[in-house]
């Protein structure tokens, strides 16, 4: 079956919700639902990456053919141990990659957003 199309405002909103509950859940001690929300981040993250691309992130089945630099830049998201600072520097590393994506998509969003992704970067 073929998935649907990929709505780039659903993303961007998930992908908004999942940073901040991430952020929310690092600061109540919640590490492993911060790190559930960490990886949902990502996945929208890359959803957007594909999307831009013309390429279908559904199931990973063409995340692979993303170029090598950015795969690397999201290699480096991934948390090797449930620790405050680690994941915290994951979530802060995909909040700029969804900033960065919103701006290929939308530069006016992208600036609107700017404030309020300002205060996401920061600890919970």
């Amino acid at each position: 079956t073929q998935p649907a199309p990929p709505n780039t405002d659903n993303l961007i909103g998930m992908g908004w919700l999942y940073a901040v509950h991430a952020r929310s859940a690092t600061a109540r001690g919640k590490l492993w639902q911060a790190a559930i929300m960490i990886d949902d981040l990502r996945n929208q993250v890359i959803a957007l990456k594909c999307a831009r691309r013309g390429l279908e992130a559904w199931h990973g089945r063409q995340v692979d053919a993303l170029p090598a630099a950015e795969l690397q830049n999201l290699e480096k998201t991934r948390v090797a141990r449930l620790a405050v600072d680690e994941l915290e520097a994951s979530r802060i590393r995909l909040t700029d990659h969804l900033l960065e994506e919103i701006a290929r998509i939308d530069p006016q969003r992208a600036t609107r957003l700017g404030p309020a992704f300002a205060v996401l970067r920061q600890p919970g």
